[in-house]
């Protein structure tokens, strides 16, 4: 799969819900403004993150459960970087994700026992809907499993951002995300528009 072009012509939206301390009276805060032009169809070079754990015997089976895991994971986790629709209510938290993508992986990095690296150049077709803020989050590797609920850290930074934007519903966007091996966090950028 390495260098090579994957496409993903099918366009289907990945609902996510989270249960974790969705309270509908979270109250608006701050971020900075964001005037920013995301350009759909501009190919850019972004790391992405996703939690692995790897499974098989032999050989051909370890490579065919990563195939697996890269073939349900890469989309959505990219899709991140792309506008996504989300809404927050007593519920929960749900995102959908657009994962009309083309993309092709440069590099793999394994940075620990569960969390792999990658480098993966890639263009969308999603659009920013206008003006929006930006939100710094900042969050541990550990975050990422609680209630035995894994969840990958691109759409977990998506939720944060669009909590502590306070908004019921709108577009939400990964604008940046990096993890530091020493304190073992992520720490990143999300872009929200109102719907």
């Amino acid at each position: 799969m390495k260098n090579m072009l994957k496409k993903y012509p099918v366009l289907f939206l990945l609902s996510l819900i989270m249960l974790s301390g969705c309270s509908s009276n979270i109250k608006k805060q701050g971020g900075e403004p964001y005037d920013g032009v995301f350009i759909p169809g501009e190919s850019r070079t972004l790391p992405l993150y996703l939690l692995y754990t790897p499974a098989g015997q032999t050989s051909s089976e370890k490579q065919a459960h990563r195939q697996r895991f890269e073939n349900a994971n890469l989309a959505p986790g990219l899709g991140a970087y792309f506008p996504a629709l989300f809404s927050r209510t007593e519920k929960g938290w749900t995102c959908s994700i657009d994962t009309n993508l083309s993309s092709r992986i440069k590099s793999i990095d394994n940075l620990g026992a569960e969390l792999v690296e990658y480098q993966v150049e890639v263009s969308g077709t999603a659009a920013e809907t206008g003006k929006g803020r930006r939100y710094r989050v900042q969050f541990p590797l550990s975050a990422l499993n609680k209630k035995n609920q894994s969840r990958q850290p691109g759409i977990y930074a998506l939720e944060q951002g669009s909590l502590q934007s306070g908004e019921a519903a709108g577009f939400a966007r990964l604008e940046s995300l990096s993890y530091n091996r020493v304190t073992k966090t992520f720490q990143g950028a999300v872009i929200i528009t109102e719907k």
